[in-house]
């Protein structure tokens, strides 16, 4: 007999609130390549750091925030990727920037929270 199993309230609650959570990151990335900072109030000053970023700093952020929107869809369709996407979300995806430089930490990883 296969019977469906009604997902828990707290599955659709968790899954709304990172979907709408992680929707401001790729805002906040969108708006940064599309070269809309203004609009979000930065300063010049603050437009050229991001500016002067590497590649590399660029595609981890996109993998950050477009891994954590996939992790929200796979969890709302109780996909078995909504865990594999979270962990490349956050491990690719986070990074600590101090003075103005990206931090590395003793082991190259500072930013890693996954």
């Amino acid at each position: 007999m296969n019977q469906s199993v009604k997902a828990p309230r707290h599955l659709w609650a968790v899954g709304i609130v990172t979907l709408l959570w992680n929707s401001i990151g790729i805002m906040s990335y969108m708006m940064t390549r599309m070269g809309m900072l203004e609009d979000l109030g930065m300063t010049p000053e603050q437009i050229a750091l991001l500016d002067t970023l590497p590649i590399w700093a660029n595609a981890a952020w996109a993998f950050g925030v477009w891994g954590a929107f996939c992790g929200s869809i796979f969890l709302l369709a109780r996909s078995r990727w909504a865990f594999i996407a979270m962990v490349v979300s956050t491990g690719v995806g986070g990074g600590i920037v101090l003075n103005g430089k990206l931090l590395d930490g003793a082991s190259g990883n500072a930013g890693h929270v996954g």
